[in-house]
């Protein structure tokens, strides 16, 4: 019975995504294909653990989940890299987020002591106090496709249509909507700019009034990507080929990286000190790029708790790393130290 439970559950979360992310069906499929294969092989395994079990919905999670409240990392020198960089990392805070069941979150930003999540699904926002303590829901007009921070209040938030909202987290109402010229994707504000993927084929630069200032051909042709943007900088990540890309904000060509280590990158984010944050789906792990994308080292892995991590984001003024897991809900909080700057 409960593993029956588990199954249908897992269909239920598929049909659901595929229903209403048609735009990244390549991706879910990746996905589905791989929570099968892992469901049939736990299944079929008498030395499996329960933690296994309970993460892929064969037993109902219990009491008895494996938390690591007091986990530390700190100068992962075995881990394998090629980086004359190191970090010091420590688990500041973990807790499960308290999400429907149907629900399905990718996206995760840190601002003013909340964290927000968009919840494709129940087409919403989540609002968490950054202890984990208390949430709220704000109802969107569609999909959240992507979301960006603009201020301490505000969020623009794409819903794969031809305008960006920007919604106050205070009082949840939608203060601005920028008309786009076509459906709008993965978006990034930056320096007073809206940068936005346009129907999957180029980028448009545009301000708050959307007003275009410039465009460009899109760097990489895959549907599924994430944009992510620093102060000299763009960043898309390409889930279905193993790909971080780097140009200058005028589009032009600064350096491509992939790893055996990176499978699925599935959202990227920057430090102050242009280090770019990959978290990986498929790998569970997050693997932090060199500014000129020469070197790289993994930072976190499955040992630190990751299980097909989505969300990643970087609160640049406390130097704390969000990582949020899809499969169990869970949320981490990192603090992270740079030892050597290159």
């Amino acid at each position: 019975m409960q593993s029956s439970k588990g199954r249908t559950a897992a269909c239920q979360e598929m049909i659901m995504a595929v229903k209403r992310r048609r735009d990244n069906w390549a991706l879910l499929l990746l996905e589905a294909i791989k929570e099968t294969q892992e469901y049939v092989k736990l299944k079929m395994d008498p030395s499996a653990s329960q933690e296994e079990l309970e993460r892929t919905g064969i037993l109902v999670a219990g009491t008895n989940q494996r938390y690591h409240s007091g986990l530390t990392t700190s100068m992962k020198e075995s881990l394998p890299c090629d980086s004359p960089f190191h970090f010091d990392v420590k688990l500041r805070q973990k807790f499960r987020l308290q999400s429907n069941q149907n629900s399905i979150i990718h996206e995760c930003i840190i601002t003013n002591d909340q964290l927000v999540f968009s919840d494709y699904v129940r087409n919403s926002l989540m609002i968490n106090a950054i202890n984990g303590n208390s949430n709220r829901e704000i109802k969107l007009s569609g999909i959240p496709f992507k979301i960006s921070l603009i201020n301490d209040n505000d969020i623009a938030v794409s819903t794969y249509r031809k305008f960006i909202e920007i919604i106050s987290i205070n009082t949840g109402q939608v203060k601005k909507k920028i008309v786009a010229s076509g459906r709008t994707g993965s978006i990034s504000y930056q320096n007073n700019l809206m940068f936005a993927d346009i129907g999957h084929q180029k980028i448009e630069v545009m301000n708050l009034t959307g007003e275009v200032i410039r465009s460009f051909i899109r760097p990489l042709k895959s549907t599924v990507l994430c944009l992510s943007s620093d102060t000299d900088s763009l960043f898309f990540s390409d889930a279905l080929n193993n790909t971080v890309y780097c140009c200058d904000l005028n589009g032009s060509d600064r350096w491509k990286f992939t790893a055996e280590m990176m499978k699925s990158p599935t959202g990227v984010t920057t430090d102050g000190n242009g280090y770019v944050y990959v978290i990986c789906y498929i790998s569970n792990n997050v693997v932090v790029v060199s500014p000129d994308g020469k070197h790289h080292k993994e930072l976190l892995t499955a040992k630190d708790g990751l299980r097909n991590p989505t969300g990643i984001y970087y609160d640049k003024p406390n130097d704390c790393l969000l990582v949020y897991n899809k499969r169990l809900c869970d949320v981490f909080l990192f603090s992270v130290k740079h030892l050597v700057k290159i």
